[in-house]
């Protein structure tokens, strides 16, 4: 294996599982990567081997250098990789998770652990990848790239919009029959707008059914708290009335 990194002990904070350091797993997730996944992924985990008071890591890769000393284009080529090897990863993870045996729930503690985006360092040789892994490095640098355009397809998905010009507009252009690209905007342009509509009516729909039901609610709330003063009203509309009759009659 070639050597291709070094950390001293006191630079990072190890992380923990089962009462022992990460970097003692070694092995263990190794074997794991090569015959749990569909692809073999054990080179993609540096080793790591303790010297004194430094950390050697060794891979069976050549060349392999921190992606953060690439260009930014050459780092978020290598960043895809390993981004797509996390949704792997975290798929298996998922998986036992979901199980109901404490084994697996252990390993996918131990590989979220392992694999945990801001404690890797990815080194690369252009090609290959390979994680340096098990210390609170909090690197914020392994940020999931946006869709990366292949130069050699650019021209497949280019847009190229067409230059306004007034003096080109002439009496024919605007009566001649649109285009079918033309057909297709103004299809996805309509359609667009009646899904707007149609959003905004349910939304003013579900705003009057939330105020009729919150103005039902205060009803209710208010009868079941100052129900004497309905009492207390009725007695006062009887009065009124009994007075009336009264007047009424002596008249």
């Amino acid at each position: 294996m070639n050597k291709f990194h070094q950390i001293p002990t006191d630079t990072f904070v190890p992380v923990s599982h089962d009462n022992s350091y990460l970097f003692n797993h070694y092995d263990k997730v190794a074997n794991f990567l090569a015959f749990n996944l569909e692809k073999n992924y054990k080179n993609i985990l540096a080793k790591p081997i303790q010297n004194a008071y430094m950390f050697d890591w060794f891979s069976t890769y050549e060349n392999l250098i921190n992606i953060n000393e690439k260009s930014k284009v050459e780092a978020e080529e290598q960043l895809i990789k390993y981004w797509e090897f996390l949704e792997v990863i975290n798929a298996k993870i998922k998986q036992l998770s979901a199980s109901n045996e404490e084994n697996n729930i252990n390993w996918a503690n131990l590989l979220k652990k392992v694999f945990n985006h801001t404690d890797n360092f990815i080194f690369s040789n252009g090609k290959d990848i390979c994680i340096v892994w098990g210390w609170k490095f909090d690197n914020s640098k392994n940020y999931k790239p946006n869709i990366v355009i292949d130069p050699s397809k650019k021209d497949e998905i280019q847009i190229n919009y067409p230059i306004y010009n007034p003096d080109s507009i002439t009496e024919d252009s605007i009566i001649s029959e649109d285009s079918p690209e033309d057909l297709e905007i103004q299809e996805f342009i309509e359609e667009e707008v009646n899904t707007f509509e149609d959003v905004i009516v349910e939304d003013i729909i579900e705003t009057e059914k939330e105020e009729e039901s919150s103005f039902l609610n205060f009803l209710k709330w208010f009868a079941s708290n100052y129900w004497w003063l309905l009492l207390v009203l009725a007695a006062l509309i009887i009065l009124v009335f009994v007075y009336k009759t009264i007047i009424y009659n002596a008249i």
